[in-house]
């Protein structure tokens, strides 16, 4: 097995310094490989931009290799390499139309930005027997066509993995109650901008984006605009089966924002919050006025959110810590 790879490697070193003597694109290319142990598996196998007046296109694009496993290979790299060019081609003709219709409204075309587009990948993990790693699209003047493709390969059998090889039969319920407890916990930085409607569990399915991390977690994400505002951006979550999914009993604010951020993300759970730890604040707050004053503010912008709901607030006087309960109509 030890001679196989090392004449496989050999191989692989040769036919690079062959390329790297003759194509000095490649060379440049090829400055940004990366090494994994003492053998390559993906690297950079093409770089190029692409610029006119109207756009300025800049590929960096992967290629799986030495992986034991050439109909593997095969596949995942001519799959890479259709997205890719479908990409380009439909960036091309919407900066096209960009162009066309910022002349057609008067604009010169010596005033107009090109728009820019970037394709490039970034590998996750990588073990002896499985290999994560993203391919992405990035794009100005247009988030709606920022696009992520994510390959988490086993390498022994050749097959995609999904949340149920890795978590079991039991993914959705695993995975829904470790993201709805670090929505949680995130609550006071995140409950502002969390979509009411969003049913996590409904959301988890074979098909759902995930990577592995280095640890070997199972990491899912969530796009841009999918469960909260674009502010949030892109929300990832650790999966652990091991870890508890006991939400919180604690959770500690530091400002009347975060404590409005977790009572929102509270009433969108349909739930209670957690007891708040206020000790960072300012002296002289009255935590349960503050508490008050607070939710008065989310019934002033999202009335439909609280309708028919009751507030009350307290310090707890064993642990001093602040208690919200609502009561919801019956």
């Amino acid at each position: 097995m030890l001679r196989r790879l090392s004449l496989c490697a050999a191989a692989l070193l040769g036919a690079l310094i062959i390329v790297l003597n003759v194509s000095p694109a490649f060379a440049l290319a090829a400055s940004d490989i990366p090494v994994l142990g003492s053998l390559c598996r993906i690297f950079t196998f093409r770089q190029e931009q692409i610029t006119d007046e109207k756009k300025v296109i800049s590929i960096t694009m992967p290629k799986l290799t030495s992986t034991g496993n050439s109909a593997l290979e095969k596949r995942v790299n001519l799959e890479i390499s259709r997205i890719i060019d479908t990409e380009v081609k439909d960036a091309t003709d919407r900066a096209n139309e960009y162009y066309d219709a910022f002349l057609s409204t008067g604009g010169k075309p010596e005033e107009y930005i090109p728009v820019e587009v970037t394709f490039n990948y970034e590998i996750k993990s990588i073990t002896s027997q499985r290999v994560s790693f993203m391919i992405y699209k990035s794009e100005t003047l247009a988030n709606a066509y920022q696009t992520e493709h994510f390959y988490n390969l086993d390498l022994e059998t050749g097959r995609d993995l999904t949340l149920r090889d890795l978590l079991g039969g039991s993914y959705r319920s695993i995975a829904a109650a470790q993201i709805e407890r670090q929505l949680v916990e995130r609550s006071p930085q995140l409950g502002f901008y969390l979509f009411d409607d969003v049913d996590i569990p409904a959301l988890i399915d074979e098909n759902r984006s995930f990577y592995l991390n280095e640890n070997g977690k199972v990491v899912i994400v969530f796009d841009k605009y999918e469960i909260a505002a674009g502010a949030a951006g892109e929300l990832e979550f650790v999966i652990d089966p091991d870890a508890s999914a006991r939400l919180p009993s604690v959770l500690k604010v530091n400002n009347s924002d975060e404590l409005q951020s977790v009572l929102l993300d509270a009433l969108r759970r349909h739930a209670q919050p957690p007891a708040l730890d206020l000790s960072g604040w300012a002296p002289g707050v009255d935590p349960a006025a503050q508490a008050q004053q607070d939710f008065a503010a989310i019934v002033s912008y999202r009335p439909e959110s609280c309708e028919g709901i009751s507030f009350r607030a307290e310090v707890r006087s064993a642990d001093h810590l602040l208690v919200c309960t609502f009561s919801w109509p019956d």
